[in-house]
C-alpha cells in the first residue's frame, strides 16, 4: 500500500529521535525501577511527575497543532487543484460551446474540438504530474493525435511544461477564430 511507502515519508526522520530516545527509556528503567534506586530517589519523585506531565502536554499540543496544520494545508491544497481543473474544463467546454453551428465548417469544428480536448488533457496531465511523488508519475492521456511527433518530443526537454501546451491552447484557439 502506499502508505507503507518510505519516500516523502516522516517515518525515517521521526525514527531517528525515537529510537534513541526509546534506549534511553529503558536504560532509565532499567537502573532506576530493577536495580532499587527508587527507593533513594523518593523525594524527587513528585517533582519528577508534574515535569514528566508538563512535557507530555507540551509535547502532546504541539502534535496536535502541527497534524492539524498538515491536515489544513493538504486539504487546501486538494482544494485549489480541484478548482484548477473545474477552471480548466469550464474554458474547454466555453469554448466547445461556442463553436461555430454552420454545417460547411462541421468538419474543421470538430478537428478543432477533439484537438483543443486532448491539448486539456495533456494540460491536466502535466499538472497532476508535477504535483506527484509517485515514482511512476504517468497519467492518463485522452490521446496525442493531431500534435506533431516534433512537438511532442520538445515537450519531453523542457521545464515549463504546461506552460508551452497552455501557449498551444491559446494559439489553436486563435488560429481557429474565424
Amino acid at each position: 500500500a502506499s502508505f507503507l511507502r518510505w519516500r516523502g515519508s516522516v517515518a525515517p526522520k521521526a525514527l531517528r529521535w525515537a529510537v534513541p530516545c526509546s534506549c534511553l527509556a529503558a536504560l532509565y528503567h532499567y537502573l532506576f525501577e530493577l536495580n532499587g534506586m527508587q527507593e533513594r530517589l523518593d523525594p524527587l519523585a513528585d517533582a519528577e511527575k508534574i515535569a514528566a506531565t508538563l512535557f507530555t502536554s507540551v509535547l502532546g499540543f504541539l502534535v496536535v497543532f502541527r497534524a492539524q496544520l498538515a491536515y489544513q494545508r493538504y486539504w487546501e491544497g486538494i482544494t485549489l487543484v480541484e478548482q484548477a481543473c473545474g477552471v480548466w474544463i469550464n474554458g474547454c467546454s466555453n469554448l466547445i460551446a461556442f463553436c461555430s453551428p454552420d454545417p460547411d465548417k462541421q468538419t474543421e469544428v470538430a478537428a478543432f474540438q477533439h484537438l483543443l480536448t486532448r491539448m486539456i488533457s495533456l494540460l491536466m496531465s502535466l499538472s497532476m504530474s508535477d504535483l506527484s511523488q509517485l515514482p511512476e508519475n504517468r497519467f492518463n492521456i485522452l490521446s496525442l493525435d493531431g500534435i506533431d511527433p516534433e512537438s511532442i518530443a520538445f515537450i519531453g526537454t523542457v521545464i515549463g511544461k504546461r506552460e508551452i501546451v497552455l501557449q498551444w491552447i491559446q494559439r489553436l484557439v486563435v488560429d481557429n477564430h474565424r
